[in-house]
Parts: structure tokens; C-alpha cells; sequence
């Protein structure tokens, strides 16, 4: 055997050494990053604050001293739907939620919550015992039973609309009552046509409160909405009468999915067909909306959140997939050239059945529920999740909630 052929006898059995080496170290590597994997995983979770409970179709209101009440709403203990009467409090700057010893006199979802001016919150309706109300004291963290309502309540909005009156709607019933709180006392006022589209979305300009309320048209086998407003200074109730016209994208005024916002006191509604999204203002002496900005592609947007900041609007959207879950896009209104941009990525994990909560400098998604794709598995969350903005909050717009 001559010395070359040694030498490269002598390569391939180092390259068998080291393939035998490289093929003992990769299962050690994997391993490495599998558990630094997990532990980052950790960290995050261990460092996101969290409620004690999980629950969705619950209601928060932000207190006078910064911490965020949060009661009832729904959680999910073997497989089996429970109405919550338990109620927690969330310390933004420990970032831990706290349970409250005493309970709520009834267990309630999708039921409404307003701070009223004495600093206590008023607990209105929801599923469960749904006609009730009750009053949470902050002085003594305790629950007492308070007036009744004339109508069933569930899906419910609360506008503390000055400092002695509250207004009460709903989604199931088009019926308005108001609540004097000097007086505890719910009184009925007026009904609209029909009852409210959804709880999170109205606009106060002029001493009117501005509502979608959504009609079902049989002959088009389609949702169409019309905006109804309630004249605070009056308590009556009325309609917004619009024309019909065809604004430059093509669409008549009956666009598939809205959300109005008080924009510098102009009624703005944001208006999204099946593959587009833009905004228009409502013109009082011409009875019409009139396109004020450019449109922006998007396919498949079910659902908009606005957050009115100082300068912009900005707009969470949901796009419905085939599960209960539904992925979420950012969208900025620009109010000073009024133009709208897309930011092509998902947000974190909200639904409809979350509460998003809005102060001063941020946004809280609280809860939620939804559904693992493939496996089908019903996840109630108890993480609460904090959309910082550089900007400040215009709380005249949304008061405590939306």
C-alpha cells in the first residue's frame, strides 16, 4: 500500500469520524433549541399579565384611580359553558389582576358596566339574571342589588351621556331606557325601529348620540344599516335621513360592513365592501356621505374597532375564517389628508368576545374566546394584552369603553 493510498484511507475514516460526530451532535442541537425554545415561550407567558379567571363576554370600565374592573362573562370548566358571578381587578402598574372576595348578587355576560360619578360602577343586565342591576362600591369592594330594568337586557351598551343620567340599549331589543341616578331609578323612553347593530361603536356630536342599527332586506337577502341617533336634550329619537347616491368606488350607500366615529365633530363613517375599505363623511345639509379619502384593498373584512387618536383613527379589523377565530389588520386613518393604510400583519389574538378597554396612552384586550384551527379545541383566554399608543386617547369620543 503505497503512502497516497494511506493518506486517503486515512480522509475517509476522519470523514466517517466527523459525519459520526455531526450525526451525534444534531440530535443534542435540536434538543438546545427546543428547550430554549420552551423557556422563551415561558418567559413571555410568565411576564403577559393575565387574569385570575378566564373569561369572554365579560365587561371592564376603567376606575378613577387607573385599575380596570372586570366582572362576569362566561368560561369553560370540562367542556361546559358557565356564566360567571365572580369579578376581578386589574392593577396596570403591577400588572396583576386581583380576585374580589365578594360576589355579584347575580352571575352575568354580555352585560355592560359604567363609573359613575361617585366613583362606584353600575352593573346593567346581560344574560343570567338580565332584567337587574347592581352597584359595585369601591370603598368597601362590595356588591349591592340595585333597580330593575323595564326590559330584558343582554348585548348591552351604557352611555353615561351627563352626570345624572345613563342610557341603556341593546342589541335584542329596540326599546331605550334611561337610568337617573340620583333617583336609581331606570325609566322608559322611546324605541327605536330596530335594535342596535352591535355595543361597540356610536358617536356623540351636538348633543345627538349616532347609532348603526341593522335592517334585514328580504328582497336582497342582505343586511343593510341605517343610522339612528337619540337626541339627548330632547329624549327623543330620530333617523338620519340619507339620499341615495353612488359614491366613487362604485357602491351605493348601503356598504356591507361600517364603524362611525366623531372625527373633529363630523360624523365619519368607515365603509368596507367584500374587497375594499374607505371613509366617508356624512353632509347634514345634503343628507348624504361623501367620500373623504382614498380606498385601500382588503379582502373579506367582517368587523372594524376604531380608536379615535389625536390625529388618526386607528381601526382594527376582523377577517372571518372558517373557525370562530378571526385574524386581525391594522388600519390607519390619516384625519389631516384623510388617508387610509394597511399594515399586512395579524394582531394579537381578539375577538368579539374579548373587552378592549381604552385610556389615556393604551388599549387593553381583555379575554376572549376561540377556537385551535385543525383540532377544534374551545380556548377561554385569561391573557390581558396592551396596545401601547404614542399618542393621547380622545376619551371624548369613547368614554370608558367601546
Amino acid at each position: 500500500m503505497t503512502d497516497e493510498n494511506k493518506e486517503n484511507i486515512g480522509k475517509e475514516e476522519n470523514k466517517k469520524k466527523n459525519w459520526f460526530k455531526h450525526k451525534l451532535f444534531a440530535p443534542y442541537l435540536l434538543f438546545v433549541i427546543f428547550f430554549v425554545t420552551i423557556f422563551c415561550f415561558l418567559v413571555q407567558y410568565t411576564n403577559t399579565p393575565k387574569l385570575v379567571i378566564p373569561r369572554y363576554n365579560h365587561s371592564a370600565v376603567v376606575l378613577n384611580d387607573g385599575r380596570i374592573l372586570i366582572t362576569g362573562g362566561e368560561t369553560i370548566i370540562k367542556g361546559k359553558k358557565i356564566i360567571l358571578d365572580s369579578a376581578e381587578i386589574y392593577n396596570p402598574k403591577t400588572k396583576k389582576s386581583t380576585l374580589i372576595p365578594n360576589k355579584m348578587n347575580y352571575a352575568r355576560t354580555t352585560h355592560a358596566s359604567v363609573l359613575l360619578p361617585s366613583g362606584d360602577v353600575l352593573i346593567i343586565g346581560g344574560d343570567g339574571e338580565n332584567k337587574t342591576s347592581e352597584i359595585y362600591n369601591i370603598r368597601n369592594s362590595s356588591f349591592k342589588k340595585g333597580a330593575n330594568l323595564n326590559y330584558l337586557r343582554r348585548d348591552v351598551l351604557a352611555i353615561l351621556y351627563d352626570s345624572k343620567h345613563i342610557l341603556v340599549v341593546d342589541t335584542f331589543s329596540p326599546h331605550i331606557e334611561i337610568y337617573d341616578i340620583i333617583q336609581n331609578k331606570f325609566r322608559y323612553i322611546e324605541s327605536f325601529k330596530k335594535p342596535l347593530r352591535n355595543t361597540y361603536e356610536y358617536a356623540n356630536i351636538n348633543g345627538k348620540l349616532f347609532f348603526p342599527i341593522k335592517t334585514l332586506d328580504i328582497s336582497r337577502n342582505s343586511e343593510i344599516v341605517t343610522i339612528n341617533y337619540f337626541d339627548m336634550n330632547q329624549n327623543v329619537v330620530g333617523e338620519l335621513k340619507k339620499k341615495k347616491h353612488k359614491t366613487n368606488y362604485g357602491i351605493f350607500d348601503d356598504c356591507r360592513f361600517n364603524a362611525i366615529s366623531n372625527i373633529n365633530n363630523s360624523l365619519v363613517q368607515f365603509c368596507a365592501s367584500a374587497n375594499y375599505i374607505y371613509a366617508e363623511t356624512y353632509n347634514f345639509e345634503k343628507q348624504i356621505f361623501e367620500n373623504i379619502s382614498n380606498k385601500q384593498e382588503i379582502f373579506g373584512l367582517n368587523a372594524l374597532y376604531p380608536i379615535v387618536l389625536d390625529s388618526s383613527v386607528l381601526i382594527l379589523g376582523d377577517i372571518h375564517s372558517k373557525t370562530d377565530n378571526t385574524e386581525k389588520y391594522e388600519i390607519l386613518y390619516k384625519i389631516n389628508n384623510n388617508q387610509i393604510s394597511l399594515t399586512k400583519r395579524p394582531l394579537k389574538k381578539f375577538n368579539k368576545r374579548s373587552k378592549l378597554i381604552t385610556t389615556k396612552k393604551e388599549t387593553y384586550v381583555i379575554g376572549g374566546y376561540y377556537v385551535l384551527p385543525i383540532l377544534g379545541f374551545e380556548i377561554v383566554s385569561k391573557k390581558i394584552e396592551v396596545l401601547k399608543w404614542q399618542q393621547t386617547m380622545n376619551l371624548e369620543n369613547y368614554p370608558y369603553m367601546f
